[in-house]
């Protein structure tokens, strides 16, 4: 939410400034037009990229907290769905990967491809 907020804030001064410099330039209507038109989308393809980021940043942080609270994640890698633990995968936050060790070893999975996580409490009631 306050990614979406900061982004349209910005959007708006930045149009406001475009605006104003835009106005004070003695061009011709057309060209002013043009100008505006271009640079508005421009600020929409930028601005959906952005929001597009802020939303893979959240389920990135929601992720890594997950597994630092000793969670059981679910995540798929190719056709295959894995349960990531602490104690079968290490994780490395420069890469975002999950890197398999003991009976996981040579399995990689990219923290993008997780899609839930579990308590272990929770996971013992289910079992």
């Amino acid at each position: 939410m306050q990614d979406s907020i900061i982004i349209c804030v910005g959007l708006l001064l930045s149009f406001t400034l475009f605006a104003s410099v835009v106005y004070h330039f003695a061009i011709k209507n057309a060209i002013k037009v043009s100008l505006c038109g271009v640079f508005i989308l421009l600020s929409v393809l930028v601005s959906v990229h952005a929001f597009r980021q802020s939303a893979v940043n959240a389920h990135i942080s929601e992720y890594e907290s997950a597994f630092k609270n000793k969670e059981i994640l679910i995540c798929k890698a190719g056709e295959r769905e894995y349960r990531v633990s602490r104690s079968g995968f290490i994780y490395f936050p420069d890469i975002l990967q999950f890197m398999g060790k003991n009976d996981n070893k040579g399995v990689d999975i990219d923290i993008k491809n997780c899609f839930n996580h579990i308590d272990l409490k929770e996971l013992e009631m289910q079992d």
